[in-house]
């Protein structure tokens, strides 16, 4: 349930790092609706997907800089932030 434009319902985020497929969407320009979201989360799983990232990476259209590594870093970074 939403009250005063946030959820109030206890809820786990799962985040499948498959999901991110540019910088800009890794590390967008305002991340406060994603704050939010990890700051209301009762547990945080990550799916690192690394199998479907690395077919990604092999196609033309894929930023080769987007590894695994790359993602969870600023996944892990996102979480800091939102979470001091």
């Amino acid at each position: 349930m939403i009250r005063n434009g946030k959820l109030k319902d206890k809820y786990i985020l799962d985040i499948d790092l498959d999901y991110f497929h540019t910088k800009r969407s890794i590390v967008p320009s305002n991340p406060k609706t994603f704050y939010q979201l990890i700051q209301g989360a009762e547990i945080i799983t990550i799916a690192k997907e690394s199998s479907w990232i690395n077919e990604w990476a092999k196609t033309e259209r894929y930023d080769k800089e987007l590894t695994v590594d790359y993602l969870l870093n600023e996944l892990l970074n996102h979480i800091n932030v939102a979470t001091k």
